[in-house]
């Protein structure tokens, strides 16, 4: 992206406010401008933008999804990487995807080969993968991140 990329004009949406009074520890004020002083910022500005990142956390939607079984995911994996094609459709209610080992090294790596890896999910909403980068015939390497999930419903 070069400089003309970027508007020429700044287009602010003025909002309604109201005027708070706040009794914060000494200690927390100060930390508060120490933060402020580093991001060059003011203490205003860095109150506003931590209430509206906790706001925007408490507010988020909350999403009922179904989460796999990771054994049956693994299985299904498993039987892709063993077919050795690629392949890429949805799985689990989910989409996924399977690329086999290849023999050129990826790009800016140490490593002598393109591992097989399958993923399946949403990158920040639940994410599985599988990598075999210890070779075609040895167990694969896992990454689970399921951090913003809630848990069961009660």
């Amino acid at each position: 992206m070069n400089q003309s990329d970027f508007p020429t004009e700044l287009h602010l949406h003025p909002r309604l406010s109201t005027a708070v009074t706040l009794n914060i520890p000494t200690d927390t004020y100060a930390a508060l401008q120490e933060v402020a002083a580093n991001r060059d910022t003011t203490v205003e500005a860095l109150m506003k933008l931590y209430i509206g990142q906790g706001l925007r956390h408490d507010v988020a939607p909350i999403v009922p999804i179904i989460v796999p079984d990771l054994d049956a995911v693994r299985q299904f994996a498993v039987r892709l990487h063993v077919a050795g094609q690629p392949w890429h459709g949805e799985a689990f209610g989910w989409d996924a995807e399977y690329s086999p080992e290849r023999p050129t090294p990826p790009l800016d790596s140490k490593m002598t080969f393109t591992p097989a890896d399958f993923c399946i999910g949403e990158s920040g909403i639940w994410f599985f993968s599988l990598m075999w980068e210890h070779g075609r015939d040895q167990p694969p390497v896992e990454f689970l991140d399921e951090r913003n999930l809630l848990g069961p419903a009660e």
